[in-house]
C-alpha cells in the first residue's frame, strides 16, 4: 500500500460517540432519569448517584434510557464481547 493511499484511507475514517458517551448524552432526554436526578438532588434517590463524568448509576450501574435503538445496542455489544459470560459460566474464551 502505497503512502499516499494510506492517507487517503485514515480520511475516510468517522468518528462516531462510544457506547457509554452516547447513554450519557441520552439521559438527558429520559424523563425518569431527569425526575430521579432532581430527586437525588433533594436526597430522595437512595442508591443513585451522578459519577464524576456525569453519569447517573443505580447502585454502581449506568442507566440506559429507555431507548429501544440504544438499548439494544448495549444488549448486542455486552452479548457479542469476547469476554461475555452467561450467568453462572466460568469459561472464558
Amino acid at each position: 500500500m502505497s503512502r499516499r493511499s494510506t492517507h487517503t484511507l485514515l480520511f475516510a475514517l468517522e468518528m462516531q460517540p462510544s457506547l457509554l458517551e452516547e447513554i450519557k448524552s441520552h439521559q438527558g432526554e429520559d424523563v425518569i432519569l431527569q425526575r430521579i436526578k432532581q430527586n437525588l438532588e433533594k436526597g430522595k434517590s437512595p442508591g443513585f448517584l451522578v459519577d464524576d463524568n456525569g453519569k447517573l448509576k443505580f447502585q454502581n450501574q449506568l442507566c440506559v434510557p429507555n431507548l429501544a435503538e440504544l438499548k439494544e445496542r448495549t444488549l448486542t455489544e455486552a452479548h457479542n464481547t469476547r469476554y461475555s459470560t452467561h450467568p453462572g459460566g466460568t469459561k472464558m474464551y
